[in-house]
């Protein structure tokens, strides 16, 4: 199941490159349930970022989520969206 996760993952950024034509830092927006899948998921914007072509950058922003869903609405809207997460 990880395998799968991390397949889409970087499917996902792979089409984000061909969608950009500047050449520029894409960033990459996540929604976790532990601070263990925040680790992870920072791992793996790493590994994209060791392949990325020349001029491409991916930037990892997680937020772990809260039990109430306005609480995690709330921390999106304060702290994912001013980050211009792109993904």
């Amino acid at each position: 199941m990880a395998s799968l996760h991390r397949s889409a993952l970087l499917l996902t950024a792979m089409w984000s490159i061909l969608a950009a034509a500047d050449g520029s830092t894409l960033t990459i927006g996540a929604i976790l349930a532990s601070q263990e899948r925040v680790d992870q998921f920072h791992e793996a914007v790493s590994r994209l970022n060791a392949s990325a072509p020349r001029g491409y950058e991916y930037q990892g922003v997680a937020l772990i989520a809260q039990r109430n869903p306005m609480t995690t609405s709330l921390h999106i809207c304060d702290e994912l969206l001013p980050q211009k997460v792109n993904l």
